[in-house]
């Protein structure tokens, strides 16, 4: 909402930014570019007189300095804040339009030359406007603090206005530039203004032409498929070979069944890249006209298998340095299944040292027996583990296949080395426990020897018989009570 001497006049004195549908009653800003502040100037509405048909708007003003008109000769930047704000609005909005015509152009293969000058059109327009923006905010950074608005809007436009212009230019990157006819020499003394280079009129293709690149792209689809099988007999071969390796190599008969595939695999790489130069060809050959269009998508899906065969082919290339790599991962497999078999062993002979571990108690030798065995195996158990986790963090493929079986395996072999540590575990806890219950018995044992001996000492006085040395009998009870208090 703008408060001005008029509706859609230039001389603006308040804004407010609200988009109700009635006048808003606070949040103005007076002057329009400054903060609102409270009581600046508020709205009240009143009842409309029966002729006038609508309300009426009653408004007040603090200051009354605040809402008095510009000055005349000076810069109205409410109004120039608001026209800025129009022309970079309507430039944006054209100049996408402008592209998106441009896009769908291309993409139907339409004249380019029409495309084109609707993009320098556009080129120019934002260029244009770039320019008068420029002065705006010279004008607005002299003016100072109520320039403000109109400086902070420019900034926020610009670089709407710089991506537009990339934008333009990418598109017109994607043209040829067109071909411009010799200008005509102007003959000394003449007056008048250089003619303009006529455009070249847009090449007309006939039925035959199309039918002609129709024949031509057909004949590349026959090539690719050619391509295609060829490369897939260069896959079976290297899959015969994968699955039945030669032992060595580099030995006469690995030699003969890599130097086979590797160099089929290079006959049909060379296949690859003749009929990826044939394409080309063909589409620059077609490549203006709209007749020619749907050839066009077709000669870029015939790009895309190529590429797509290009990755197919890739691992049989190099069939040497790939069989290679298995053996090594072979061998790895094997060294680790070795390990696994000595772990189970290990495992199997700590079992063996504790056949009575999950039934009665084991004895003290059975027990040191059953420990010095598992520890050989869960040490054994532990290093192939590792060796396995170390492997598998940087295998790939059918290697890694394989070590996952042998992690499968591997982990019921410690799952069962576990056990056999919890059962031993069980045993020295019960055998710390038969231990501690016989000198518990032993020390109950002495401490009823005590209580009997108390009482011996104590009969002759509950006899009430003579007693011929007091004092020594005295002492010996007190003694022997002492001894049972103890030992209790």
């Amino acid at each position: 909402w703008w408060f001005g001497d008029q509706v859609g006049g230039s001389q603006v004195w308040a804004l407010c930014q609200s988009h109700s549908q009635t006048p808003p009653t606070l949040r103005w800003r007076v002057p329009w570019d400054q903060e609102p502040k409270p009581g600046m100037l508020t709205m009240s509405f009143k009842a409309a007189s029966p002729a006038a048909g609508t309300a009426a708007v009653r408004a007040s003003s603090a200051p009354a300095s605040s809402t008095v008109p510009p000055k005349p000769g000076v810069t109205n930047w409410g109004a120039k804040l608001k026209a800025v704000t129009e022309k970079v609005d309507a430039v944006e909005k054209s100049t996408k339009e402008a592209l998106e015509k441009a896009k769908s152009a291309l993409t139907k293969g339409e004249d380019s030359a029409t495309v084109r000058k609707a993009l320098l059109q556009a080129q120019a327009s934002v260029t244009s406007t770039q320019n008068a923006l420029a002065t705006e905010a010279k004008d607005a950074k002299a003016a100072g603090k109520s320039g403000e608005g109109v400086v902070n809007l420019l900034l926020r436009s610009s670089p709407k206005l710089r991506v537009l212009l990339t934008s333009i230019t990418a598109e017109l990157n994607k043209l040829k530039a067109p071909t411009a006819p010799a200008q005509k020499p102007v003959a000394a003394g003449a007056v008048g203004k250089p003619t303009q280079p006529a455009q070249p009129p847009p090449t007309k293709v006939t039925e035959a032409k199309v039918k002609e690149a129709k024949v031509a792209v057909e004949a590349l689809k026959a090539k690719v498929a050619e391509v295609g099988e060829e490369v897939e007999a260069v896959a079976e071969s290297a899959k015969a070979v994968l699955e039945n390796p030669p032992d060595d190599v580099n030995s006469e008969e690995g030699k003969a069944a890599v130097g086979e595939v590797e160099a089929a695999a290079k006959k049909a790489h060379d296949s690859i890249t003749a009929a990826r130069a044939a394409i080309q060809k063909q589409t620059m050959a077609i490549a203006s006209a709209a007749e020619y269009a749907p050839l066009r998508m077709e000669c870029a899906g015939l790009q895309k298998s190529l590429t797509e065969l290009t990755t197919k082919l890739a691992p049989h290339k190099t069939m040497r340095a790939l069989l290679q790599q298995k053996a090594a991962a072979r061998k790895a497999v094997e060294q680790i299944t070795e390990k696994i078999v000595e772990a189970e062993g290990e495992l199997e002979k700590a079992v063996a040292a504790a056949p009575s571990a999950n039934a009665e108690q084991m004895s003290e030798e059975d027990i040191k027996m059953a420990e010095a065995a598992f520890a050989t195996a869960k040490k054994s158990v532990d290093a192939v583990s590792g060796m396995l986790e170390a492997r598998l963090k940087f295998a790939a493929g059918p290697v890694k296949e394989d070590l996952a079986e042998l992690k499968t395996r591997m982990t019921s072999v410690t799952s069962k080395c576990d056990e056999l540590g919890k059962s031993l575990t069980r045993q020295r806890k019960g055998l710390d426990l038969d231990k501690t219950m016989e000198v518990c018995q032993g020390r109950v044992d002495s401490a009823e020897e005590a209580v009997v001996n108390y009482e011996q000492a104590e009969a002759p006085f509950l006899a009430g018989g003579d007693i011929e040395d007091i004092a020594k009998a005295t002492a010996a009870v007190e003694q022997a009570q002492k001894r049972g208090e103890a030992a209790i």
